[in-house]
């Protein structure tokens, strides 16, 4: 009996997990965070943005041995998500991943029109 105590506890953990890793800060919360004189909450945006920005270039590579397209700087791509936010206050209620990728393909991945 204790067994199955333990399995039903664990796989409702499991399916109860993701919903506990949801962001739910939006791109306002960001810009706020990258406007910020506190520097945890600037760490935090520049770490999120530096966050995604890696993901994005793992999943749009497919491999993390291959180069990415964007420069690599320090703190050079959150400055510039921070700054992209800032000019773009139409998307400022979106989620923040949502968000932060659209604002690295804007700004690093090149355009179709580009290609031809």
């Amino acid at each position: 009996m204790k067994r199955v105590i333990a399995i039903v506890v664990l796989l409702g953990l499991a399916l109860c997990f993701p919903a506990f890793g949801q962001n739910e800060e939006t791109i306002a919360d960001l810009h706020t965070d990258c406007q910020s004189s506190n520097e945890v909450k600037r760490a935090y945006a520049i770490g999120f943005i530096s966050g995604v920005a890696f993901m994005a270039n793992y999943a749009s590579k497919g491999s993390l041995e291959k180069g990415v397209l964007w420069p690599r700087t320090k703190g050079g791509i959150a400055d510039a998500v921070c700054k992209y936010i800032d000019l773009h206050p139409a998307i400022w209620a979106e989620e923040a991943t949502v968000g932060v990728l659209t604002a690295v393909n804007d700004l690093y991945l090149p355009s179709s029109r580009d290609k031809k």
